[in-house]
């Protein structure tokens, strides 16, 4: 066995995961730069934060309910046609954002976006887990997260001069194209994993919705400190960038600078902090 081939069975970058790693980190690059410039984006368009609030709400609302159903419709259509379904869509609404001239028109865009995650989050989690042998998936998933981690390294740097220097719709431009490579990166090079489709039963998906919403007792706890954790770092993630563009004068770049230090922040204690986590256990570090 050569170097190469040890390379990629140390990697576990066999049958689809190359291709979804390719994919993967060229959509997370896109998103990573959309991520600093789509908030002064909206105030451009004469937007205020509470403004951005709300649509950061509307997207998250309207992707937990259908979220709730979506993962029976990865299990009867295909993981494959749901994940290029949320490109597909994704597409559709960047270039609804590219072409608004005023905050009201990205309200068709986040709705857009909210259903795209909906069909993705369920379909491509499955595919990537059944495209690698189980003992393998933790080394397989561990090579996917660094799809958005390597990204911050870069993307958001270079979205801040570009942003400063040329415009943040020419950003927002660079990633409708990162997401139309990343399609058909994805569309070619990837194999539907799923064997048994079920057929397609909306009322079977429906009344599932109730049993989905109940937790089991002993997580109870769990499912409440996370419901106020997300709610905590909502009020200040989804305004962040708009906050300090704003309330402190700072240029797109000297932004990029900072959520650039919190991402390779980020990457570095990753490890060290997941072996910590293995010997002490993980309450005293969510705590």
């Amino acid at each position: 066995m050569g170097i190469k081939d040890k390379l990629q069975d140390a990697l576990c970058l066999r049958g689809n995961i190359p291709s979804l790693f390719l994919s993967s980190l060229i959509e997370c690059t896109g998103w990573n730069m959309w991520s600093l410039v789509w908030q002064p984006f909206i105030l451009s368009l004469g937007g205020s934060t509470s403004i951005i609030g709300g649509l950061n709400s509307l997207w998250g609302a309207i992707q937990s309910i259908l979220q709730l159903g979506t993962g029976g419709l990865a299990d009867s259509l295909g993981r494959k046609k749901l994940v290029n379904a949320y490109y597909v869509i994704s597409i559709v609404g960047i270039g609804i954002t590219l072409a608004a001239r005023s905050w009201v028109y990205l309200i068709p865009s986040f709705v857009l976006f909210a259903v795209a995650d909906a069909l993705g989050e369920p379909a491509f989690t499955p595919l990537f887990a059944e495209s690698v042998e189980e003992t393998r998936r933790g080394t397989a998933f561990s090579l996917l997260s660094l799809t958005w981690f390597l990204p911050g390294f870069y993307s958001q740097l270079l979205a801040g001069f570009l942003g400063d220097r040329v415009g943040v719709r020419q950003v927002l431009y660079i990633t409708l194209a990162l997401e139309v490579l990343s399609l058909v990166v994805f569309a070619v090079f990837v194999k539907e994993t799923l064997r048994e489709r079920k057929p397609v039963q909306l009322s079977g998906i429906i009344r599932g919705i109730p049993g989905n919403l109940r937790p089991r007792g002993d997580l109870i706890s769990f499912y409440a400190m996370s419901i106020l954790d997300r709610f905590g770092w909502g009020l200040s993630g989804g305004i962040f960038v708009a906050m300090i563009y704003e309330s402190f004068d700072f240029t797109l770049l000297q932004i990029g600078i900072l959520t650039t230090a919190t991402s390779v922040t980020s990457a570095l204690t990753l490890m060290p902090i997941g072996r910590l986590v293995d010997r002490h256990g993980s309450r005293g570090a969510l705590l």
